[in-house]
């Protein structure tokens, strides 16, 4: 009990601390999160992303073929991870570069702007490009899609992909920098680090700031405390310990 009631004054003189300098600390919380703002908004490049979904589904060149059974299935969800690694591979990135000469893009900046995501025991997947505006992105990314599915009939000797949905012409808000979030991590950080660094202080500090210190330190009882007086009460004081008296001239004219 005795250490839960210790543990709540902690927590009440360490709040008490932090109130007294809540001006400081609002201060660095405000330049933190304008900092973080200002910086996300005009040093930030923002990025856009684009992506097109692909399925392997069962090759075109059987007609009449039944339709899909298990093992096929299998067999293509086995495939994902081998067409994965074909989008991204050099070979696919230098003739996407070589087909499409306005995209300005070596395979090796391709391969940097492109990325390809699945799920688990799918067969689709979805390939993303990221680019400094959204028509770039969505240029590039279906010219890698159109890419692929051409050279996957010369590589795998195969047609079994199909392209579910190109990258369309709308224009959304960058992916990044996520202004918002930037500024919200910002201000939780430098509330945090602020507090802290005040906690820290206080409690490295070894200067006696009251009367309870008084008796942690020196084991001794408080004998006598001096109460803090404020300027204006000083001044009140002042003027009540010396009235005017009646009649007393105030302003005295000098001819």
């Amino acid at each position: 009990m005795e250490r839960k009631s210790k543990m709540e004054l902690d927590l009440k003189t360490y709040f008490a601390m932090l109130w007294k300098r809540k001006w400081i600390i609002g201060l660095i919380v405000i330049v933190s999160s304008l900092a973080a703002w200002g910086i996300s908004t005009v040093y930030v490049t923002p990025l856009y992303q684009a992506t097109t979904k692909i399925v392997i589904t069962k090759a075109a060149d059987s007609p009449g073929a039944p339709a899909l059974d298990i093992n096929t299935m299998l067999l293509n969800v086995k495939l994902v991870d081998t067409y994965k690694e074909l989008i991204v591979s050099p070979a696919i990135m230098e003739i996407v570069s070589k087909r499409y000469p306005e995209l300005k893009l070596s395979a090796e900046q391709m391969l940097k702007k492109v990325k390809v995501i699945s799920g688990k025991e799918t067969t689709l997947f979805t390939i993303q490009a990221r680019e400094t505006s959204y028509e770039k992105a969505s240029q590039l990314v279906n010219a890698v899609s159109e890419t692929f599915k051409q050279q996957i009939q010369t590589i795998m000797k195969t047609d079994n992909i199909v392209i579910l949905k190109e990258a369309d012409s709308l224009n959304p808000p960058p992916v990044t920098p996520n202004i918002q979030f930037n500024t919200i991590i910002a201000f939780i950080v430098s509330l945090i680090v602020a507090s802290g660094c005040f906690i820290a202080s206080d409690l490295l500090s070894d200067t006696i700031k009251t009367e309870d210190d008084v008796m942690e330190h020196l084991k001794v009882p408080t004998l006598a405390v001096i109460a803090k007086l404020r300027r204006k009460e000083l001044y009140k004081n002042k003027r009540k310990s010396f009235p005017s008296q009646v009649g007393e001239a105030k302003n005295v004219t000098v001819n």
